[in-house]
């Protein structure tokens, strides 16, 4: 057994509920002879299930577990087959209870995850994921129209904020919608771990609180094929030097925009007929003030073609 993967959660509640009566049957999505990795399924009344059920290499599925008794130390992690990343913790909501992960960006393969409670970690529950080595072929893909770092008009004191929207084909709002939040490891400076998942409200919207130290934070619609808005960026309050050796804050106004700490806005659209999906980074509107721009990420690689 490699255990690649494991995380113990903690009694929250989660921001929506999560149906509870879907299936899973990975085993007819495989090729004919695609080797299976073992997977014994346990008896009881524990299930497991993923969200999207047939999820995509570089996309990122919810792992979904329901169980009637009140289980404690629970976790999921890939006990055989293609190791993925950690699971990290959404919530719990629901009676029966279920509790909730979000894992991504996907390697393609096929995994076996199970579900572990209790202080000795006994496992519950497994199910096979495959994971399909391309994006799903003749849907909408969620284009970024916008990734915005805030100017000093914008801005206010304080604000450390990051406003997601995510639209139809018509620009109409999409109540429900699953944005990801990724990071690469970096220095929190004490601070807790930021969401894994945002889900937008009523009017397509959500906002979150981009108080973390130093670190560059990714987004992504996980509801479909998805552009990834990059760069992100938080830092500590601190100055920077400008090119005349003076320090500049960029609004020169004591706690708004000081180097590294941004807000922005960033919308999705979902866009019938998208051939790719990017890596966008922001527009650096914010930094115009002070030169050289000292915090920036490059794409991470071509577009991926749908």
């Amino acid at each position: 057994m490699d255990a690649v993967t494991s995380l113990d959660t903690r009694a929250a509640a989660d921001a929506h509920a999560v149906p509870v009566d879907a299936t899973h049957d990975v085993a007819s999505a495989l090729e004919p002879d695609a080797p299976l990795p073992p997977c014994e399924p346990l008896g009881g009344e524990a299930s497991l299930r993923v969200e999207p059920v047939l999820p995509w290499v570089g996309g990122s599925m919810r792992v979904l577990a329901t169980a009637a008794p009140d289980y404690t130390n629970v976790g999921v992690r890939v006990v055989a087959g293609t190791p993925q990343p950690e699971a990290r913790w959404i919530g719990v909501s629901g009676t029966p209870h279920v509790w909730s992960w979000s894992m991504g960006p996907l390697a393609a393969g096929t995994s076996c995850l199970e579900l572990y409670a209790d202080p000795a970690m006994t496992p519950y529950a497994r199910t096979l994921v495959t994971v399909s080595s391309e994006p799903p072929m003749g849907g909408a893909a969620f284009k970024v129209t916008q990734n915005h770092q805030w100017t000093c008009e914008e801005e206010y004191e304080w604000a450390i904020n990051v406003d997601v929207r995510v639209e139809d084909e018509a620009g109409a709002p999409l109540p429900g919608a699953h944005v990801a939040l990724e990071h690469e490891p970096c220095d929190l400076r004490g601070a807790a771990e930021p969401p894994a998942e945002l889900v937008t409200g009523e009017d397509g919207t959500v906002r979150w609180e981009n108080y973390y130290p130093r670190c560059f934070f990714h987004l992504r619609v996980t509801d479909g094929p998805s552009d990834t808005a990059i760069e992100i960026y938080t830092g500590i309050w601190e100055t920077q030097r400008d090119a005349s050796g003076a320090d500049c804050n960029y609004c020169n106004e004591f706690a708004q925009n000081v180097w590294g700490h941004w807000s922005y806005s960033v919308t999705f659209r979902r866009t019938t007929g998208a051939t790719e999906i990017c890596d966008v980074p922001t527009d650096h509107a914010g930094q115009s003030r002070c030169a050289p721009l000292m915090h920036w990420e490059e794409p991470r690689g071509p577009c991926t073609a749908l």
